[in-house]
């Protein structure tokens, strides 16, 4: 079983004040080299309702670990995350993937 990178909180220049990353470029949630947010991309409904079932090596919900996201926000943004292949600097940094069309707080029960 692959091993969890050390985590840091960084600010990395995105609009959130407390991101977790490892300083590296975008990428697919598969891509070893990958921001620990880049979770791939959702398909909505025409209501804009999504069913989202995550399985991800790098983040945890798990209080104990270093990668624990709770009390972290998720963000989903308007467009298809081109996961880093666009071909440009903005592809490496965001993906391509537009404004953000949303966002919740990760609250553990």
């Amino acid at each position: 079983m692959p091993t969890t990178p050390p985590m840091t909180l960084v600010r990395d220049g995105s609009d959130s004040q407390y991101p977790i990353s490892f300083q590296t470029t975008h990428g697919s949630p598969y891509d070893a080299n990958r921001h620990a947010g880049d979770l791939g991309n959702i398909q909505a409904d025409l209501h804009g309702n999504a069913d989202v079932y995550i399985h991800d090596l790098v983040i945890s919900l798990d209080p104990a670990s270093p990668a624990y996201i709770g009390n972290l926000a998720i963000v989903v943004h308007q467009g298809e995350d081109d996961l880093g292949r666009g071909g440009n600097a903005d592809s490496l940094k965001t993906g391509n993937a537009g404004g953000r069309a949303g966002c919740g707080l990760i609250i553990p029960l």
